[in-house]
């Protein structure tokens, strides 16, 4: 998928700790242009308190459409990846 910005976007899961010792993990879906996961827009993503896994990914022109292995999808509009840094 080609959006307007004419950068490559990426779908990936990425672990977060507390800044309070570490102990409290969360898991976010990153979507955006940053291969390393840095910037770009975060949905949470504690579905069932255990790590997610992609299943896979459909990107349209409107968005895309991310689906779990425990059967969740999750839908990030285009307008919150696309642009930006």
């Amino acid at each position: 998928m080609r959006y307007p910005d004419d950068s490559r976007h990426y779908a990936v899961i990425v672990q977060h700790r507390s800044w309070i010792l570490g102990r409290h993990r969360e898991y976010l879906l990153y979507t955006g242009r940053d291969p390393k996961a840095s910037y770009g827009h975060t949905v949470k993503v504690d579905f069932t308190g255990e790590a997610p896994e992609l299943r896979d990914a459909t990107w349209e022109q409107a968005g895309v459409r991310v689906r779990f292995t425990s059967g969740h999808e999750v839908y990030v509009p285009a307008r919150y990846f696309t642009g930006g840094r």
